[in-house]
């Protein structure tokens, strides 16, 4: 719920109603990438940021080094395979996360925003509102302690909904 005041959220928030739709699940990353598993992003494809959607694969990293893997390892002394997991990990930032906006007098919509990539955050809310890069300004304060987790759009796009 977006609203001009405190009270009119409550308000609005009361009046809510969800209606939820139960669909197949996966909660194992390697069972979600197996053929047959069910769907996360249907219909997504690279140029949503969606790397295989028909296989659950959301990102995918190549360091661009080639090279033969199989003859590395079959000329090196010791190879180890296995599967290792670890638990969930999250950043602690210092700083909360918070953004505000509005549009400027050119109608360009302007976000202030606690992110640490304000050119990335610029970049990713023109692609999400469809709106050219130059009528998106992004702006972050000087403060420090996001330590890597504030690199992605987090209430910017909120912000964002609610000014345009």
């Amino acid at each position: 719920v977006v609203a001009e005041t405190a009270a009119a959220a409550d308000a609005a928030a009361r009046l809510v109603q969800v209606e939820y739709d139960i669909l197949p699940a996966v909660f194992d990353p390697e069972e979600a990438r197996t053929p047959g598993a069910p769907v996360l992003h249907p219909g997504r494809t690279p140029e949503d940021r969606v790397a295989d959607a028909s296989r659950n694969v959301v990102a995918q990293l190549h360091d661009g080094h080639g090279g033969d893997i199989d003859a590395t390892l079959s000329a090196s002394a010791v190879t180890v395979s296995g599967t290792w997991q670890t638990s969930r990990v999250t950043h602690a930032q210092l700083e909360t996360h918070g953004a505000v906006g509005w549009l400027d007098e050119d109608g360009r919509l302007v976000i202030r925003s606690s992110t640490q990539v304000p050119f990335l955050t610029r970049d990713e809310l023109a692609h999400v509102f469809d709106l050219p890069r130059e009528n998106v300004r992004v702006f972050a304060a000087r403060v420090g302690g996001g330590f890597g987790g504030k690199q992605e759009i987090f209430t910017e796009d909120l912000v964002a909904l609610a000014v345009l």
